[in-house]
């Protein structure tokens, strides 16, 4: 009887000190996602004949990165999406790549950062914040028509990757 009672003693214990530490954990997930680059969403959409690309996208804000754009730095992201096909006899069939890259600058001058992608679009915005959360949000990039078959496709699905491109910094 007293062996019993001692064990639930300790799983009591084991469970009030697993209830303590619960939300430091969970905090630490919570922080260490903040710290990662997500990408949320991504689809497509269709106008006419033209087939445009569509992301939702989390870049987080760091010291490292505020310092080296003020710094002189010029750091390109490149949201990388692979459209593939499922297939039962092999590996599966990569149909489409879209490469999407989008460079971010500090205007000491101005003192504004500089949002400039591959389709043209240039912007400048007052805090770091603004920028990445405009580039978070990708809406009509087009891309190529030929592309439509494969997204009809049922057997298609969609691996998406977004980080910095380190072979465009410079080299110590």
């Amino acid at each position: 009887m007293a062996r019993k009672a001692n064990n639930g003693y300790w799983t009591a214990a084991a469970l009030a000190v697993l209830l303590f530490f619960a939300p430091f954990c969970a905090a630490q997930t919570s922080a260490q996602e903040r710290e990662r680059f997500v990408v949320r969403e991504v689809w497509f959409s269709a106008s006419g004949p033209g087939r445009f690309l569509n992301a939702e996208m989390r870049v987080p804000e760091s010291r490292p990165l505020r310092q080296a754009l003020e710094g002189g730095l010029e750091i390109e992201f490149s949201l990388q999406v692979v459209v593939n096909r499922r297939r039962w006899w092999w590996l599966d069939q990569r149909a489409a790549e879209i490469n999407w890259r989008a460079v971010l600058s500090y205007d000491s001058i101005l003192r504004r950062y500089r949002l400039s992608a591959a389709d043209g679009f240039r912007r400048e915005y007052r805090t770091l914040r603004d920028a990445l959360d405009r580039m978070g949000a990708l809406r009509g990039w087009p891309v190529s028509p030929d592309i439509a078959p494969v997204l009809l496709d049922s057997s298609a699905y969609v691996l998406t990757r977004l980080e910095v491109d380190v072979n465009r910094l410079p080299h110590p």
